[in-house]
């Protein structure tokens, strides 16, 4: 009946909403179930749709965000759905709050400060909770910096969930003065979690992402390195030569590098003259592996001899040469796709050939 409901939501007449309010008093569930695992987020949507009260609090939530006029009525549901003894309950009640941003702030604010300061840290599990906890340090960070540094101190996967709030409230500027600046303060866990956000819009913090190319942890270098996959895309194109150069001479660079070159492979602009630093480097690192084919390194030596033809055809004179020195490398080393290539270049535009 609830899902019916929330299906219909912008038609949901007074006699639909009085439904929900019966069944958000229903007594399923009544215990709480124990053994989950802190890392299992669909345990914990699962547990809340499949449950009376949990699948109303989520029907609640759509209702509120089709028709905000049913809103004062439904806020002392939404309150004591928020305190319910149930976690999955509560966490599927936070959709309703934050659906009450809109029409209700401070009450919302209310509900939610309330909600995390009484809830277990697997609250965080709940991608609905993070979501209401990211809205309400947007609208109101002092007061909800403490929830946000609880979950970052986590010793679990939602420390990750959280660095993902804390980047973007750092990036929005948006970040609470309790909250540390510094993403290298960060723990651990939420470090990676920081960088997984930063990478996917690396123009947007290049300074502080390119110091986790450097971190001590390889989860949270690989999470940062995954900026590079996006380096291709206009929105990165003011920083490429910074996080090129910064990449190149990275910790991080010697496990990830390929995704570089596929990323330079594909982009449709003048190549970042750093990446002949790039290239060079890969050459030294990989070797005799680019020729390979049982290496996973042969599938990346297309990519790097592409990205070192396209330089040597737009460079000067000392790019130039610096090219030829990577591809006299890669002839040394046999890198594959080279023969081929070089044939392809010679015959085009009569770059650097079969020597």
């Amino acid at each position: 009946v609830c899902r019916a409901i929330a299906d219909c939501a912008e038609e949901a007449t007074d006699a639909l909403i009085g439904l929900l309010e019966h069944y958000a008093r229903a007594a399923d569930p009544s215990v709480e179930r124990t053994g989950r695992r802190l890392e299992d987020e669909f345990e914990l949507a699962s547990e809340g749709m499949n449950s009376t009260r949990g699948v109303a609090a989520a029907a609640i939530g759509q209702i509120l965000l089709a028709q905000e006029t049913y809103a004062p009525r439904l806020l002392p549901t939404v309150e004591k759905l928020a305190q319910d003894p149930i976690l999955s309950v509560r966490a599927e009640a936070t959709r309703a709050v934050s659906a009450l941003f809109k029409s209700h702030l401070e009450q919302a604010l209310d509900v939610a400060d309330a909600l995390f300061a009484t809830s277990d840290i697997e609250i965080h599990l709940s991608n609905h909770a993070n979501e209401l906890l990211l809205y309400a340090v947007f609208r109101a960070g002092p007061r909800f910096s403490r929830h946000l540094n609880r979950a970052l101190e986590a010793d679990s996967p939602i420390a990750v969930r959280a660095g993902h709030i804390w980047a973007n409230a750092y990036l929005n500027d948006r970040l609470p003065q309790a909250c540390t600046p510094d993403v290298t303060d960060l723990p651990i866990l939420a470090r990676q979690g920081a960088a997984e956000t930063m990478a996917t819009a690396p123009h947007l913090a290049p300074d502080e992402l390119v110091r986790l190319f450097d971190d001590g942890d390889p989860d949270v270098r690989k999470a940062a390195a995954a900026a590079i996959r996006v380096l291709h895309e206009p929105d990165s194109a003011s920083i490429s030569e910074h996080v090129v150069a910064a990449f190149a001479a990275s910790c991080a660079f010697p496990d990830h590098f390929g995704d570089l070159f596929h990323s330079l492979e594909q982009s449709l602009r003048l190549l970042p003259s750093t990446t002949i630093i790039a290239c060079e480097r890969a050459v030294d690192h990989a070797g005799v592996e680019l020729g390979d084919l049982s290496r996973a390194a042969a599938a990346i030596s297309r990519d790097i001899v592409t990205v070192v033809l396209r330089l040597y055809r737009q460079g000067d004179a000392v790019m130039r040469d610096r090219c030829l020195d990577v591809v006299d490398k890669l002839a040394d080393v046999g890198a594959y796709g080279l023969p081929e290539a070089l044939q392809h270049e010679s015959r085009t535009d009569g770059g650097p050939g079969p020597g």
